[in-house]
């Protein structure tokens, strides 16, 4: 088993008729790793989410 720590950011935007939204966020991915057969897989992923910029609507909020 091994841990794995990844650095994010994601931007998203959605258009409405002739609106733009957006946003982004950026964080952290937390894995924990095994080794099988075929290579290193994924066995758990913890997402941090560190900042959010923009509208929150793109979000679902």
């Amino acid at each position: 088993m091994a841990r794995t720590l990844e650095s994010l950011i994601d931007r998203m935007e959605i258009i409405e008729l002739l609106h733009r939204y957006a946003t982004a966020i950026g964080g952290t991915y937390l894995d924990e790793m095994v080794r099988t057969a075929h290579g290193w897989r994924i066995r758990e992923r913890d997402l941090r989410i560190t900042w959010q910029e923009g509208n929150p609507r793109v979000l679902g909020g």
